[in-house]
């Protein structure tokens, strides 16, 4: 519950926002003043990133993490970082020397400007697919009510980011972009903005990536928007997932450590490092990549600098990955027994013994079919692009490691061979991780259930297939630069040399012109069926997106009190998020429980709203836990770890003031430890009344004072 009102709490957390945005785009304008637009916004991103976590992390590890502290926190940090780096920090002159030449001639020139205007359109339909599949809806996907959204309300009624009465205790880097986005308010209405900056950062990366490969302009930005057509990140756009925060980092982490290898710019280590942390500390399979990261990087810097420098490095990953990632790990290892809870963990859970993790895996399972079903889950789920670069997997590899090795011998160009020696390095073991992921062939022992609904595979090879086609537009970009050789060379001979002009030009843009197609075939072919949202509305979101954007960019340039203007563009700004925020949440509380009910098939969430006074434990015996928790999180929800025996079942109840229990039939027809609980309530009716059954639910409540102790 919060004091003040929602639309009043939205002044200062979007002014609080704007400021951490803004700090970020200076800062990282200091840090790189070459840097294009995309690569700044890249930077951006992952120094606000930084800040959200760092302030998070040290709140929750203290048990002040409240609304309040989060949001002063957050905002004193990025002034502190703002003053020293603008007093202390590089001057604005200050480069490195690349060796990374600027990219070869093109095959089809395309202005700046325009990528600029393509990539502001995407964003700007992103937000608006954000806006009508999200923040217009309730969360549905199945994790974000499992455990996502569930960390987020455990950490905020704890105040800490140790939560003994959650059931998973997975790392929650991303998780702590939605906690910025939801605490101060009295519900969590802006949920579906949370991986918003992370498939930005994902685009800008990839651009950056294909940049450091010698990719031409129009062929980084081909590459980049392949890699961010496809259903995966549409649809994690509407929810919690993480697996493009993932991908995000990871190519962050990677484009971030090639120009430090190549142009020794502490700043980029300092990024590097950063970007290393956060990944580390999203999810558990990160690690994997995290490592793959690492091992490409730390050769470049010791053939390049020196082994001295490969120490000083480590020595700043470590911190970094200390600072950022570990306390996650350490938590759990202090309160678990591992630091992979539930996994290797000293205490009872359903989680870690549900089945063999090994076999998974790709590399576990061994089923001859894994691969047909690879392919098909690839082509359904994203598209030409990526099918394309997973079947010419054997051509990108040769391609990258021939380019690379010849590139690194010439002076002017020895940075981008560098760069494709290490991408392929990288791109193996992303391939590699990616055979050793738990839960991407199945779920459920013998049943390739997750290759046969085709989603999983992919976002958890979304690192390895990202990379896989940056690699293929290297090798294409290759082709259509020789393509425009050979053919105009044969016809100046055959014909003239303004035919030759003319012809070789048509053969250069013949194959990104068959990419572009492509990349529309994976837009068009987007399963819409299984997005909540109607291509429609986004554009026409997007498209009062940009026109704002213009009007009041054209407002501040053309007035002649360009400082006045700007603040009445912001005060117009905030105005319109305060409106906003107050709508959404109202609507939110409205329809809230009303929502889920039906979903759920449990007819009692708006009765609890109405008689159940703030503060209710409900011990909940299922998986998706999140609806249970009320719609001003106004409700206490714990879950039990294991198969609690009577005397355990009795003390955890009492030691929590548990007053509502619920418990789901499906959880325990499916072999999940709670079976004794459900025939310990039956059995002793004096304490427990049963308030609702009817599948797949059963509700009991706990009579005061009649738990013996």
């Amino acid at each position: 519950m919060t004091l003040l009102p929602d639309y009043l709490i939205a002044v200062f957390w979007f002014a609080s926002t704007v400021f951490l945005g803004v700090t970020g785009w200076v800062i990282a304008g200091r840090l790189f003043p070459a840097a294009p637009v995309l690569t700044r916004a890249a930077h951006t991103i992952v120094i606000g990133w930084a800040h959200v976590v760092a302030v998070g992390l040290a709140l929750g590890a203290v048990g002040l993490l409240l609304p309040a502290a989060l949001l002063i926190g957050v905002t004193a940090s990025a002034a502190l970082a703002l003053i020293l780096v603008t007093r202390w920090g590089p001057r604005p002159t200050q480069t490195g020397e690349c060796t990374i030449a600027a990219p070869l001639s093109q095959t089809s020139p395309t202005p700046h400007r325009m990528w600029l205007a393509v990539w502001s359109l995407v964003f700007a339909f992103w937000a608006g697919h954000a806006v009508t599949g999200g923040l217009l809806r309730f969360p549905t996907d199945w994790d974000t009510l499992m455990y996502h959204l569930p960390f987020v309300d455990y950490w905020l009624q704890a105040h800490s980011l140790y939560t003994p009465d959650v059931l998973r205790c997975d790392p929650g880097n991303n998780e702590l972009i939605a906690l910025w986005l939801v605490a101060p308010f009295s519900g969590d209405f802006l949920y579906a903005l949370t991986n918003l900056p992370a498939a930005i950062l994902l685009a800008c990366a990839s651009v950056e990536l294909g940049s450091q490969f010698g990719l031409s302009g129009s062929w980084r930005n081909l590459a980049a928007l392949a890699i961010v057509s496809n259903y995966v990140i549409l649809n994690q756009l509407n929810n919690l997932e993480n697996d493009v925060a993932v991908a995000a980092l990871f190519l962050a982490c990677l484009a971030n450590g090639l120009q430090y290898a190549d142009c020794r710019r502490p700043a980029a280590l300092i990024l590097a490092v950063v970007c290393l942390g956060l990944l580390a500390g999203v999810k558990y399979y990160a690690l994997g990549y995290a490592a793959v990261a690492v091992a490409t990087i730390a050769p470049l810097i010791a053939l390049r600098m020196g082994f001295g420098a490969l120490v000083r490095a480590t020595v700043v990953g470590v911190i970094g990955c200390a600072a950022f990632g570990g306390y996650w790990y350490a938590r759990n290892w202090i309160a678990g027994g591992s630091p992979f809870y539930p996994l290797w963990a000293r205490v009872e859970s359903d989680l870690g013994a549900s089945q063999d993790i090994w076999r998974s895996t790709f590399l576990g399972n061994g089923r001859p079919e894994l691969f047909d079903l690879a392919v098909e889950a690839v082509w359904g789920v994203t598209g030409p692009c990526h099918l394309v670069a997973l079947l010419g997997l054997p051509v990108v590899v040769s391609w990258l490691f021939v380019s690379g090795v010849r590139r690194s011998r010439w002076t002017d160009s020895r940075g981008e061979g560098t760069a494709r020696l290490a991408a392929l390095a990288a791109l193996v073991g992303a391939g590699l991780i990616l055979l050793i992921t738990p839960f991407a062939v199945e779920d459920v022992p013998g049943t390739l259930n997750q290759m046969h609904w085709k989603y999983c595979p992919v976002r958890y090879g979304l690192c390895f297939l990202s990379l896989a086609v940056i690699g293929l537009s290297a090798v294409l970009d290759d082709l259509s630069r020789w393509a425009r050789r050979i053919v105009a060379a044969i016809a100046r001979l055959l014909l003239s040399r303004p035919a030759g002009g003319v012809l070789g030009a048509l053969a250069g843009a013949s194959i990104p012109v068959l990419f572009a197609v492509g990349i529309v075939n994976q837009l068009v072919g987007v399963r819409k069926e299984q997005l909540p949202v109607e291509v429609l509305d986004s554009l026409l979101i997007a498209s009062n997106v940009v026109l704002v954007v213009g009007l009041l960019r054209l407002l501040t340039v053309a007035s002649f009190r360009p400082r006045w203007a700007a603040l009445l563009a912001i005060s117009v700004l905030v105005l319109g998020c305060s409106a906003t925020v107050e709508w959404l949440s109202e609507r939110w509380h409205h329809e809230y429980a009303r929502f889920y009910e039906p979903r759920l098939r449990i007819e009692v969430l708006q009765r609890w709203a109405r008689t159940e006074p703030p503060g209710t434990v409900v011990c909940v015996l299922d998986l998706r836990v999140y609806p249970f928790f009320g719609s001003a999180r106004q409700f206490r929800v714990c879950q039990t770890h294991g198969t609690p025996d009577d005397f355990r079942w009795r003390q955890y109840l009492r030691e929590r003031n548990v007053r509502l229990v619920v418990i789901s039939e499906e959880r325990i027809q499916a072999g999940w430890g709670w079976k004794i609980a459900r025939a310990w309530c039956d059995e002793h009716g004096d304490m427990f009344e049963p308030v609702w059954e009817s599948v797949p639910y059963i509700v009991y409540r706990v009579k005061p004072d009649t738990l013996p102790r």
